[in-house]
């Protein structure tokens, strides 16, 4: 939920990935949560973050497994999309990046909204 207060930080925002079965949800397996501040998950929980503004599973890497992707506003409204690969069962932290307009080319000039709606 990309409102989610962890600690003093409002709206820093937070993740959880449900697994499920061709039979609904696999409530054996449990709840995966992400917040910035999770072991191994880029950034640091900060007021207005709003991790989790767009989520995405998709194979990324062509792999053949559904990663996650999560979009976040970062640095008031430059944002930012953290990567969290699959492991084939689970979503990981390892491996995890993040990727902003500063490490990828796109001009911060304005608010670029990077990372807030991902296209389907």
């Amino acid at each position: 939920m990309a409102g989610e207060n962890i600690g003093s930080a409002t709206n820093t925002g937070a993740v959880t990935v449900l697994h499920g079965t061709p039979k609904g949800l696999d409530t054996s397996s449990g709840a995966q949560p992400f917040a910035q501040s999770s072991p191994g998950v880029p950034g640091d929980d900060e007021k207005d973050d709003y991790f989790g503004q767009d989520v995405k599973l998709d194979d990324v890497t062509g792999d053949g497994r559904a990663d996650l992707l999560v979009g976040s506003q970062e640095n008031a409204g430059n944002d930012a999309v953290t990567y969290l690969p699959s492991d084939g069962t689970r979503i990981t932290t390892t491996g995890s990046r993040t990727v902003s307009p500063s490490t990828s080319g796109v001009s911060t000039t304005g608010t670029p909204y990077f990372g807030a709606n991902f296209a389907d």
